[in-house]
């Protein structure tokens, strides 16, 4: 799939994110840091959706996704 390399790329952010955070929040209180890896985990989500929809080999999705 061509858009097979895409997701795994964008997954492995997600995913890398969320360790930081987990690990974060379990040792720090300061909440800034946090902020901005609950930031980050929303801009991974949209960068997601914009993969799974853009490079999506079904136009159907393609076309109704924007």
């Amino acid at each position: 799939m061509k858009m097979g390399g895409k997701v795994q790329i964008a997954l492995l952010f997600n995913i890398l994110v969320l360790a930081l955070a987990t690990a974060y929040k379990f040792t720090s209180k300061k909440i800034a840091p946090l902020f901005v890896f609950h930031t980050l985990a929303g801009y991974g989500f949209l960068v997601a959706f914009t993969v799974l929809v853009k490079y999506n080999e079904n136009q159907s999705i393609a076309k109704l996704g924007g």
